[in-house]
C-alpha cells in the first residue's frame, strides 16, 4: 500500500497500522500453488518483517523454502531454529553446510520447490498482501510470459519509487533494471541453466535475466506496487559489480557472451487480441481456500478513480469493518486507478482486474475469489462489466445473495446509465439499493419490479467530516483569507455532468459585484483546460483557483475552511460531495436534480431548477451573492446542515442500512429459483447484438484511420512541395505546416467535442495554438 503522489515509505507490509484480512488457509493440506525461495545469510531481526509479509499473503496455498546458506551468527542461527519449530507444514528450512553465495541458495530454492511457480524473496525485503496471488494468476493466464515483475517501493537508506523492469525490454541490456522480487516459471529456470553459482559479486541475476533472454525467454510487470525492496547507503560495499566499474564491467561481458542476442531482435512478448473469437476459459488452476471466521462481502465496482460514488464505496467499507465484516474489493474496468490506496488501507483484499488479468479470464476469476473467499453477498457498485457478468455468476453460484446499489440516473448515457442496466438484469438480481426515491421512480417506470429496490441513503463519517475551528483559522491563514471573506468550494470531476461552464459563469458574475471571495475549484477532468483558459482570459485569477484532485483528507481540510459548496450538477442522483459539506458545516447551494432535495432542504441550502446555462449561473450568483452579504445567514443555515446529516445521515446509519439490504437480498435468494429461461436467452441474444454492433463499428475505426492516414501522407508530400516551393512571401514553418494540416484536422472537432464535451471555439484555439508557434 503506497500513495504515489504522497509516499509513507514507513507504512511498510510489516507496520502494525496495516488493516488486517483473516488470510489463513482452510486447511494446510493442500498441494502448493507457489513456492517462496528465500536466501538466508546471517539475516537479523530484520527477517521477522519478511516473514510477517510471507504469513499474510492472500494467497495462502503456498510452500516457503527458505535456503540457509551456511549461517554462522548464532542470533540468525536462533531465528532459523524458530522457524523450523513452526507448527506449519509450508515451511521448509533448507541447510547449505557452508556459504555458497545467492545463486546456489536460489538453485536450491528451485531444485526443492514443488510448484510449478517460484516467488523470489530475499531476506531482508517484503511483499503487498496479494503480490503471491496476483502474480500466479498473471503466469497463469499470460503463458507467453517467464516471469512476472511489479513496481517496487525501495526503502531503507534510500526511499524511492522504482517502476523499471522487464517492460523496458532492451534498456535491460545495458543495465540492470530488474531486482529479483519476481515470480519465475520453475521450468523455465530448468532450461535456462539455473542462476550461475559462480558469480558471488553481484548482477547474478542480470546475468540470468539476460542469459533467458537469449534463449527466447522475457516477462513483464504487474503495474502495481506489490513489493518493498530495502536499500543500503551503497550496495558495492558488500557486492563488488554494483559499483559503477562493476556494472560496466558486466555490461561488456554480457555483449561478448550473448552476441545474437544484443543484435536482436529481443524476445519480448506481446499477445494480439483476437476480435473474432473469445475463448472464455472455465479451469480453476487453484482454489485457496481461506479460513472464514467473519462474514464477508464482495464488492465490484468499476475502477479506483476520485468520484462521489467511489466516496461511497470507502464509506461504506469503513462501515461494515466497523461491524465486524471483511470486504474484498474488486475494480472491473481498465483504469490508472488513482485511488488505489485509499482502498487499500481500508482493507488489503483489493483487485484491479486490468492490471494483471486478460478480459476473457475475469469470469473465472471472479468464480475463483468467491469459491476462496466465500463472501455472505455480492455488491455491485456501478460496475457494467459485472452487470454482464451477473448471469454467468447467477448460474454458478444459484444460492449467493447478489444486489446491486445506484446513485442515479442518467439521461443522457446509456439511456439512463447504471439504473438502467440494473432494470434490465434485475431477474439475476436478489435486490436493488437506490440511493434515493427518484431511482425507484425512474426504475418502476421502465418496467423494474419495485418490490424488490429499496432506499438506503448514503451516510457520512461525521467524525472525519466535520467543523475544526483549528483547521479552520490554519488553512484560511494559509490561502490569505480574513473571516469577512467568503470561501466556496467547488467538489467534483472536471466533467460535463458537474458543469464547469456555469460554474465559471456564475464567478464571472460574482466578481463583477466585487464581492469579498475565493472560489476553489477541487478536482480534475477533460475540462480543466477549458476551466483556466476561462480563468485566465476572464481576470478572475484572484477570486478563482483550481486544486486539482485531492485525497479525503485534503478535501476535509479545505472543507474545514469553507463556507459554502456549489456544485450546479446537470444531474444526480444525492452528490456525495454535499453529505460532506454539510456534516463539515457548509452551506449547500446546487441543482434540483435527482433526489437532491431528499437531503437539502430550504432549511438548510438552495437548490435551483435546471435551466439554460446563463439563466443558470444569473439565479445561482444571486442566491451566492445574498449569502456572502450576509454571514450571519451563512452560519445559520450551516449549522442546520450539519444537525441534519448529525440525525439523518450519520454514516452508522449507512451500516445499519446496507445490512438491512443484504438482509433482504439473502431473504430474496432463499425464496427465488433460476432465472427464467427467456432471461437467459434474451440476454444472450442482446450480448450477441452489442458484440456485433462493436466489432463492426470497429472495423469502421480502422477503415477510417486507414483513410486518415492516406490523406496524412498526401497531405504531407503536398507539404514538402509547398515547403520547396512556397506560393507566399516567406514564413515560419509552423504557418506553413498549420494551413497544411487545417484542413485534415478542423473536420475532427465535432469528434474531439463529443468525446471531451469542451466547447468547439476553445478546441480551434487549442489546436492552433499547438500547430502555430510564432
Amino acid at each position: 500500500m503506497i500513495n504515489p503522489q504522497q509516499p509513507d515509505f514507513t507504512l511498510t507490509p510489516a507496520h502494525p497500522g496495516r488493516p488486517e484480512f483473516h488470510y489463513a488457509p482452510d486447511g494446510a493440506s493442500a498441494a502448493p500453488l507457489v513456492s517462496i525461495v528465500t536466501p538466508f545469510y546471517n539475516t537479523g531481526p530484520i527477517f521477522y518483517e519478511t516473514a510477517r509479509s510471507v504469513l499474510a499473503q492472500s494467497l495462502q496455498q503456498w510452500e516457503w523454502l527458505i535456503v540457509n546458506d551456511g549461517s554462522t551468527d548464532p542470533a540468525a542461527l536462533a531465528i532459523l531454529d524458530e522457524f523450523r519449530a513452526k507448527n506449519d507444514p509450508r515451511i521448509w528450512v533448507v541447510d547449505h553446510e557452508t556459504n555458497r553465495g545467492l545463486s546456489a541458495a536460489r538453485n536450491t530454492g528451485f531444485a526443492q520447490a514443488r510448484a510449478p511457480y517460484v516467488l523470489l524473496l530475499d531476506s531482508d525485503d517484503m511483499l503487498e498482501p496479494t503480490a503471491a496471488e496476483k502474480w500466479f494468476w498473471f503466469l497463469e493466464t499470460h503463458p507467453e510470459q517467464s516471469f512476472a515483475g511489479c513496481y517496487l517501493v525501495c526503502f531503507g537508506a534510500l526511499n524511492y519509487l522504482w517502476t523499471g523492469g522487464f517492460h523496458d525490454n532492451e534498456a535491460n541490456l545495458e543495465r540492470n533494471r530488474i531486482t529479483p522480487l519476481v515470480m519465475v516459471r520453475r521450468e523455465v529456470h530448468r532450461a535456462v541453466g539455473g542462476f550461475d553459482e559462480s558469480m558471488r559479486a553481484g548482477l547474478e541475476d542480470w546475468e540470468f535475466w539476460v542469459r533467458a533472454a537469449s534463449k527466447g525467454y522475457w516477462g513483464t510487470v504487474v503495474p502495481e506496487y506489490l513489493a518493498w525492496y530495502r536499500t543500503r547507503e551503497n550496495h558495492a560495499d558488500r557486492w563488488a559489480n554494483l559499483s559503477d566499474e562493476g556494472q560496466a564491467a558486466m555490461a561488456a561481458a554480457l555483449r561478448e557472451r550473448y552476441p545474437d542476442l544484443y543484435a536482436g531482435p529481443f524476445p519480448a512478448k506481446t499477445r494480439v487480441p483476437d476480435l473474432e473469437l473469445a475463448l472464455l476459459p472455465e479451469d480453476i488452476p487453484g482454489e485457496n481456500r481461506l479460513a472464514k471466521p467473519a462474514p464477508r462481502l464482495l464488492l465490484l465496482m468499476p475502477s479506483f478513480i476520485v468520484g462521489g460514488a467511489e466516496k461511497f464505496n470507502l464509506d461504506l467499507t469503513t462501515r461494515l469493518q466497523r461491524l465486524g465484516w471483511e470486504v474484498t474489493v474488486v475494480a472491473t474496468a481498465p483504469s490508472d486507478h488513482p485511488w488505489r490506496y485509499e482502498y487499500e488501507a481500508l482493507t488489503p483484499d483489493v483487485f484491479s482486474l486490468d492490471t494483471f488479468l486478460e478480459a476473457a479470464d475475469h469470469p473465472r476469476f471472479l468464480r475463483y475469489l468467491i469459491g476462496s473467499r466465500r463472501p455472505d453477498a455480492v455488491l455491485i457498485a456501478s460496475s457494467r462489466e459485472a452487470y454482464r457478468y451477473l448471469p454467468y455468476l447467477r448460474a454458478q453460484f444459484p444460492d449467493l445473495p447478489i444486489l446491486d446499489y445506484l446513485h442515479f440516473v442518467t439521461p443522457d448515457w446509456m439511456d439512463g446509465g447504471i439504473p438502467r442496466l440494473s432494470t434490465l438484469y434485475q431477474p439475476f438480481l436478489d435486490l436493488t439499493g437506490v440511493s434515493s426515491g427518484h431511482v425507484k421512480e425512474w426504475m418502476v417506470a421502465r418496467g423494474a419490479d419495485g418490490s424488490r429496490i429499496l432506499g438506503c441513503h448514503p451516510g457520512v463519517d461525521t467524525h472525519f467530516w466535520r467543523p475544526d475551528l483549528d483547521c479552520r483559522a490554519r488553512v484560511r491563514e494559509q490561502l490569505g483569507l480574513d473571516e469577512e471573506t467568503a470561501l466556496i468550494l467547488y467538489v467534483g470531476r472536471l466533467e460535463a455532468q458537474k458543469q464547469p461552464d456555469v460554474f465559471a459563469a456564475t464567478m464571472q458574475r460574482l466578481a463583477a459585484l466585487e464581492l469579498p471571495f475565493l472560489a476553489l475549484a477541487v478536482g480534475d477532468g477533460s475540462w480543466r483546460g477549458w476551466l483556466e483558459e476561462f480563468i485566465a482570459g476572464h481576470g478572475l485569477g484572484e477570486q478563482v483557483r483550481l486544486t486539482g484532485a485531492l485525497p479525503p483528507a485534503g478535501v476535509r481540510e479545505l472543507m474545514a475552511a469553507g463556507d459554502v459548496l456549489f456544485l450546479p450538477s446537470a444531474n444526480e442522483g444525492i452528490a456525495t460531495v454535499f453529505f460532506e459539506a454539510m456534516a463539515s458545516g457548509l452551506v449547500p447551494v446546487g441543482a434540483d436534480v435527482g433526489g437532491q432535495r431528499e437531503l437539502i432542504t430550504p432549511e438548510v441550502g438552495f437548490l435551483l431548477p435546471r435551466s439554460t446555462p446563463e439563466q443558470e449561473a444569473e439565479a445561482y450568483a444571486e442566491v451566492l451573492a445574498d449569502l456572502i452579504r450576509d454571514p450571519a445567514k451563512r452560519a445559520h443555515l450551516a449549522a442546520a446542515s450539519r444537525e441534519r446529516i448529525e440525525h439523518h445521515f450519520n454514516l452508522e446509519l449507512l451500516g445499519e442500512r446496507m445490512l438491512a439490504l443484504i438482509q433482504a437480498a439473502a431473504a430474496n435468494r432463499r425464496k427465488a429459483g433460476p432465472p427464467p429461461v427467456q432471461a437467459l436467452a434474451h440476454h444472450s441474444a442482446r450480448a450477441a447484438v452489442e458484440y456485433v454492433r462493436v466489432f463492426y463499428e470497429f472495423q469502421r475505426v480502422q477503415e477510417r484511420f486507414a483513410q486518415v492516414n492516406r490523406e496524412r501522407i498526401e497531405v504531407t508530400e503536398r507539404l514538402q512541395r509547398t515547403l520547396d516551393n512556397p506560393p507566399m512571401p516567406k514564413a515560419p514553418a509552423s504557418t506553413y505546416f498549420y494551413f497544411a494540416f487545417r484542413a485534415l484536422l478542423l473536420p475532427l472537432v465535432p469528434a474531439l467535442r463529443r468525446v471531451t464535451g469542451a466547447p468547439g471555439r476553445w478546441l480551434k484555439t487549442r489546436i492552433k495554438r499547438l500547430l502555430v508557434r510564432e
